[in-house]
């Protein structure tokens, strides 16, 4: 089966945005929620795990209708290695491997880059 869907993902340091996508980057769902209450780096990346894996559930997806999840991120990183140097406005993210982090949880092609 041809992989039809895209998972974005905008990290901010308000909000974290979730959105199904199509091929064509039509906007099938989206989910909006506080990063206000994660103070813990575990506790946000959990929350961003959580948020994708809920949308994908709630739209009767299955992983395999997935190509993968792009996130665009408050900070410097670096794009081929998938490590975040920093997060200006959210605090415990300092040299963490995401990309690496959130493909063994989601088991799904993460790519990731600065939102700027």
């Amino acid at each position: 089966m041809a992989k039809k869907f895209i998972i974005a993902v905008d990290l901010g340091g308000t909000n974290l945005k979730v959105a199904i996508l199509g091929l064509k980057y039509n906007i099938i769902d989206k989910n909006v929620l506080s990063t206000q209450e994660f103070r813990k780096k575990e506790d946000l990346i959990s929350a961003i795990a959580y948020s994708v894996n809920n949308i994908i559930e709630n739209n009767k997806l299955k992983k395999r209708d997935i190509l993968g999840a792009g996130l665009g991120l408050p900070g410097p990183t670096d794009q081929k290695s998938g490590r975040v140097h920093f997060f200006p406005n959210i605090p415990g993210f300092r040299r963490v491997n995401l990309k690496s982090i959130l493909e063994k949880r989601l088991r799904l092609p993460i790519f990731l880059d600065n939102d700027a």
